[in-house]
């Protein structure tokens, strides 16, 4: 995603956290207390919290950090869903709650992620 793109989604949901990665430095931006910062960064002399506002900045490409969620919170979000284990991707829970025996005890148990 481009760097208008994930200013637009923190300003608009300031829960969400972003990945980004130079190739030089990696990190975790998020929206604290109305303003966009670092809270992990992989690069020794830049300090956490701190944004850096530099010229690669805009061509940064950036990566929504997604929550796992348990297999009830992922059914009743109403929104696609996968599982960690690789079986469910992107399917609704209407559509998941129907394969009935195709949905194994490892996959309830397992990490969700809701799109």
């Amino acid at each position: 995603m481009k760097t208008w793109e994930m200013i637009k989604e923190l300003t608009e949901n300031p829960k969400k956290r972003f990945k980004y990665n130079t190739g030089s430095e990696s990190g975790i931006v998020a929206n604290v207390q109305g303003e966009i910062m670092v809270i992990e960064c992989s690069s020794k002399p830049h300090k956490p919290n701190e944004l850096v506002l530099h010229r690669g900045f805009m061509i940064i490409d950036w990566e929504l950090v997604r929550e796992p969620v348990d297999f009830i919170t992922a059914i009743n979000s109403n929104r696609p869903i996968s599982s960690s284990n690789g079986n469910w991707t992107r399917c609704t829970p209407e559509w998941i709650l129907k394969q009935g025996p195709w949905l194994t005890l490892g996959d309830i148990n397992s990490k969700w992620y809701i799109e």
